[in-house]
């Protein structure tokens, strides 16, 4: 058993209730009213380069605008994980559902439509803040390699690799419920109010989803051979490692972008540029991204068994 000391865990059956009690929170949005581009659409803690010392000699309007770009990337994101990875493993699952009970089957299947409607709502964000990069394509930000995403679309239909990517998705939704919390504190008087309406109507529905993570690694995970789960340890470590600690492409371009919109910033491209790339070794950087804090049903999990020891020393920075 998967258990945690002084972490309820709800029991599917409740998952379901509380589902069929609650609906999915975000499609209660009304999500029509042009983006204040006058705001920030994101909370400035979220926000990579704000950690760096080169963020305070930007201008006002510059750090605005560096903050929107993220906050679009947040959401480019989050479309990703659901549909690329979430849906895909979703339905992997789903063809082993011989070996589920019918409670779990259902909950699964209230998942998979919460993630397809999850990825509409933040779909439709963009849409209203850039509709010229995002009229034909959810990526605008973030562009990987063609040949990258014929990969995770193969890998992520295979049920014996399904369990790294639940723990991915663990990862991934314990910190959209990190990220609703920061907008929850922050001030609504300086973020567009869509933005901050969409987190912290997209956290209700996380909670569910943290929670059924937990039971599905449990049902699939633990009964799977030592050398499998060492596999899927170690198949994880290098995509988190590879794709969160070191911040490469996508931050990048964020630079760019920003640089394409102030052409008095191409002196500086270079120092941030080298600021973002140095993020990988920033301790408030670290802190944010993984932490007990931030994620801390994962970290406690990891706790539990002994072939994340080498992620878990990374990624939580641990000594």
């Amino acid at each position: 058993m998967l258990e945690i000391s002084q972490r309820n865990r709800m029991p599917v059956e409740r998952i379901n209730r509380h589902s069929g009690e609650h609906g999915v929170a975000m499609t209660r949005l009304e999500i029509d009213r042009p983006v204040d581009h006058t705001r920030l659409f994101t909370c400035p803690s979220l926000a990579p380069l704000t950690y760096t010392p080169v963020f305070p000699t930007l201008t006002p309007p510059q750090q605005r605008r560096y903050n929107q770009l993220v906050g679009l990337f947040q959401n480019e994101l989050i479309c990703f994980f659901e549909q690329e990875v979430g849906a895909r493993v979703l339905h992997a699952l789903l063809r082993l559902s011989g070996r589920m009970s019918p409670e779990l089957i259902l909950s699964l299947r209230q998942f998979l439509e919460e993630e397809r409607q999850h990825t509409n709502v933040f779909r439709r964000l963009n849409r209203l803040a850039e509709s010229h990069w995002y009229e034909k394509t959810d990526y605008h930000i973030l562009r990987a390699p063609i040949q990258l995403m014929a990969l995770i679309r193969q890998v992520t239909s295979q049920t014996i690799l399904a369990p790294m990517f639940l723990w991915f998705m663990l990862l991934m939704e314990e910190r959209s419920l990190m990220m609703s919390r920061h907008y929850a504190a922050m001030d609504p008087d300086l973020v567009d109010a869509q933005f901050l309406a969409v987190y912290l109507a997209h956290a209700e529905d996380e909670v569910r989803h943290v929670q059924l993570d937990w039971h599905l690694l449990e049902r699939f995970y633990l009964g799977q051979a030592p050398w499998l789960r060492r596999l899927n340890a170690r198949l994880l470590e290098a995509l988190m490692i590879g794709l969160f600690l070191k911040p490469k492409r996508a931050n990048v371009r964020l630079v760019d972008l920003l640089v394409a919109e102030f052409p008095d910033l191409r002196p500086v491209r270079p120092r941030l540029v080298h600021a973002t790339r140095g993020l990988v070794d920033n301790p408030g950087y670290r802190q944010m991204m993984y932490s007990a804090e931030a994620t801390p049903i994962s970290r406690a999990l990891f706790d539990l068994l002994p072939e994340f020891a080498g992620l878990r020393r990374r990624l939580f920075d641990e000594s």
